[in-house]
């Protein structure tokens, strides 16, 4: 198969899981119009060679600490979130993303360096993930998948980074491994 299909087949597939995952969440706000996890959180806008993005900027630097939702350990195949797997990779990939627009690269390390920048450990300390992102941190300071397996991240240059998931058998470098980027 030629690279052009496959990333083209990619795209689709994504924008498909990303279609599904919208229409759930839009079938999910009450007819306020105000979903459920809806805050008051002040927020910062920047723009971008891609238009305009919102970053959560928390009350305080506790007030959002994802570490406190660690991960229990799960059955192998077991999801810990209603949120699709690769939505939630999406969803770290955009918080990387907005962390460039705004410092001129991405971040830069291991796991819990990478999570702890995104977090608020940067000089406007913004953290820059939603907080129904379905990202969550174990005790370590490391960025989990759905499985409550560590994320990887592969830096491809200051602006591209590979988010990589084990995937629902938990080990690293198989079939069923995740990868945005």
């Amino acid at each position: 198969m030629s690279k052009k299909f496959l990333v083209a087949t990619g795209f689709l597939v994504v924008v498909a899981v990303a279609l599904i995952y919208l229409g759930f969440r839009h079938s999910s706000i009450p007819a306020g119009g105000q979903s459920p996890s809806s805050t008051a959180t002040p927020t910062a806008s920047s723009s971008g060679a891609t238009g305009n993005t919102t970053v959560t900027v928390p009350a305080s630097p506790a007030s959002e600490n994802l570490a406190t939702k660690a991960a229990e350990v799960l059955p192998p195949g077991t999801v810990a979130t209603n949120i699709p797997p690769l939505i939630i990779l999406q969803n770290a990939r955009q918080a990387i993303n907005q962390y460039a627009q705004v410092y001129g690269g991405n971040p830069v390390g291991t796991n819990p360096e990478i999570t702890a920048a995104i977090m608020g450990n940067n000089p406007k300390h913004i953290n820059f993930i939603a907080p129904d992102a379905g990202l969550r941190v174990n005790n370590q300071g490391e960025m989990l998948d759905a499985w409550g397996t560590p994320l990887f991240f592969h830096q491809l240059s200051a602006h591209d980074m590979e988010i990589h998931s084990a995937g629902v058998d938990r080990q690293m470098w198989t079939l069923d491994d995740l990868i945005v980027h």
